[in-house]
């Protein structure tokens, strides 16, 4: 092997030597400042479920759990002790492992049940239910329904059935008050619905005077439909007046009984002449026989 030969050898191990050296001094930087010697993310404490959480049920400490949660990445209005949560309501179903938020409970101070999920001015008011009435079970918590009512005219004594109620939101089913799951096969009793204080007297009037039938809606319609009451004539294919355009006014003259019929479409003078001409006369006059009958008999 000459000398120049053996040059070249120990020029190459030389080289080789170089760029291992090189390329660990690389290695080595890029490792300490990489993010292994970063500093670690600070934590914070985060309420959660340990169990889930129903609607309006109160809670507990044994339902909460405490974990460690990026100070960052931790939910807003989550909370850091189980104390701030012990024996508040929440107004949503929480699941296990769920951060507690505020806004998911009800005010401190609040119920539980079903009166902290009634709206201001509003009522709560139950209806008896079965499988016919309750739509074979269909009908569950936030449902919109339909009420219609059947009963009988206090003149004719014929059997009708008008819509009372519309868009009425179901608060409760039985003593649910979280929707029901759909394979669910339980038979319904009780039906909860949220009305406004003039739609509760309807709603009682109707149920103590006749028989009420729920009809589901769908939740995206919120269209009020008119029309008038449906009775027997309907059915058979009869011609019949609009519930909505006669009225009619009993007219005692004595010991003489009659029925005056008058429109209610007619509106201001237009519908006193249409009452005034017989009704009032007609009772105006009956004032004066019954009258006129006593003092004979006195």
């Amino acid at each position: 092997m000459t000398s120049r030969t053996l040059g070249f050898l120990f020029l190459s191990l030389f080289l080789a030597a170089a760029a291992g050296y090189s390329n660990w001094l690389y290695l080595d930087a890029a490792n300490s400042g990489g993010p292994s010697s970063a500093e670690p993310a600070a934590l914070r404490d985060v309420v959660v479920a340990t169990t889930d959480l129903a609607i309006s049920d109160g809670i507990n400490s044994l339902m909460l759990g405490v974990v460690q949660w990026p100070e960052e990445l931790a939910p807003s209005g989550s909370f850091r002790s189980v104390a701030e949560v012990v024996k508040r309501v929440p107004k949503r179903h929480f699941s296990q492992g769920e951060p507690i938020l505020e806004t998911g409970l009800f005010a401190e101070g609040a119920l539980g049940g079903l009166s902290p999920l009634i709206q201001d001015g509003r009522r709560a008011m139950s209806v008896q239910v079965d499988e016919i009435i309750g739509i074979a079970s269909f009908i569950t918590v936030g449902s919109s329904v339909d009420v219609l009512a059947t009963m009988r005219r206090t003149i004719e004594n014929e059997a009708f059935t008008q819509v009372i109620l519309q868009d009425v939101r179901v608060l409760a089913v039985d003593r649910t008050l979280e929707p029901r799951k759909a394979d669910s096969d339980e038979r319904v009793s009780v039906v909860t619905l949220e009305v406004a204080p003039v739609q509760a007297k309807k709603l009682a009037f109707a149920a103590a005077q006749g028989s009420i039938q729920l009809a589901l809606r769908n939740p995206s319609d919120n269209e009020t439909a008119s029309g008038a009451s449906v009775s027997a004539p309907h059915l058979k294919g009869e011609t019949v007046q609009s519930d909505g355009s006669f009225g009619h006014v009993v007219v005692l003259r004595g010991l003489t009984r009659s029925v005056e019929t008058f429109s209610q479409t007619e509106t201001g003078s237009e519908s006193a002449s249409a009452v005034s001409p017989n009704a009032t006369f007609g009772l105006s006059q009956s004032f004066a026989q019954s009258s006129a009958v006593r003092k004979e008999r006195d």
